[in-house]
C-alpha cells in the first residue's frame, strides 16, 4: 500500500489526537498540583486494577518508522509489582529507495511491571509519583504482511493515583516470523498517555 491522501489523513488526525493527550495531561498535572486534598484516596484510588491508553512513536536508525495506540490493563498483585495486559494497534513506514510503505497490523501482549522507586513532586513529602519498569512481550494476531513477535522495555513515570498523564521511553524487538514481508527490526520509540 503505498503512502496516498488516506494515510495523510490518517497522520493528521494521529497528529491531533497526540496533541489533545499532551494538552489534557498538561491540565491535569496543573490540576493536581494545585490540589490541596491530594493525600485523600477515594475507593476508587484503592482498587489494584489500572486502565491506560497510549499514542506510541517510535524509530530506528535505518529506514523504519512506527506509529500506535495502545490500550493496557495493570493489576497490582504486590506492593511493587503489576501484571500487564496490551492491546497494540500499529501502522509501520517502511522506506524503500525513493517509495514509503505503510502496514498495519494487531497485537496482543501482556507482562510484568515494578516500581523501581516512588517520590513526591510537592513540599507536602506524600510520594505520588513513580518510576515504573514495564517488560512486555507479544504477537500479531490476524492477518497481516507485517508479522512478527516483539519483546519491549520502557520505563514510565506515572502517577501512583487515577486519571493522570504518564511518560514512556522504551526499546522494542521485533522478530519476524517466517510469514512476514519484513525482517527483524528494533526501535527506540516514546510514549504519552492517560492512566485510569
Amino acid at each position: 500500500i503505498k503512502l496516498n491522501l488516506m494515510n495523510r489523513n490518517f497522520i493528521s488526525r494521529s497528529f491531533n489526537c497526540l496533541l489533545a493527550l499532551i494538552v489534557g495531561g498538561s491540565l491535569s498535572l496543573t490540576a493536581h498540583a494545585q490540589d490541596p486534598n491530594t493525600a485523600t484516596q477515594t475507593p476508587w484510588d484503592k482498587l489494584p486494577l489500572h486502565f491506560g491508553i497510549n499514542v506510541t512513536g517510535g524509530r530506528d536508525f535505518d529506514d523504519f518508522q512506527s506509529f500506535s495506540f495502545n490500550l493496557s490493563a495493570e493489576y497490582d498483585f504486590a506492593k511493587r509489582f503489576f501484571l500487564i495486559a496490551k492491546y497494540d494497534d500499529t501502522y509501520g513506514l517502511f522506506k524503500d529507495g525513493n517509495s514509503r510503505t505503510w502496514l498495519h497490523n494487531h497485537a496482543l501482549g501482556g507482562g510484568l511491571g515494578a516500581h523501581l522507586f516512588s517520590f513526591s513532586p510537592n513540599a507536602q513529602n506524600i510520594k505520588e509519583e513513580s518510576l515504573d519498569l514495564c517488560l512486555t512481550a507479544g504477537s500479531v494476531v490476524g492477518k497481516s504482511d507485517w508479522r512478527f513477535v516483539y519483546y519491549d522495555g520502557a520505563l514510565r513515570l506515572t502517577s501512583l493515583r487515577r486519571n493522570r498523564a504518564t511518560l514512556s521511553a522504551g526499546y522494542r524487538y521485533y522478530d519476524a516470523t517466517g510469514s512476514s514481508l519484513v525482517g527483524n527490526l528494533s526501535h527506540v520509540y516514546v510514549s504519552i498517555g492517560w492512566r485510569f
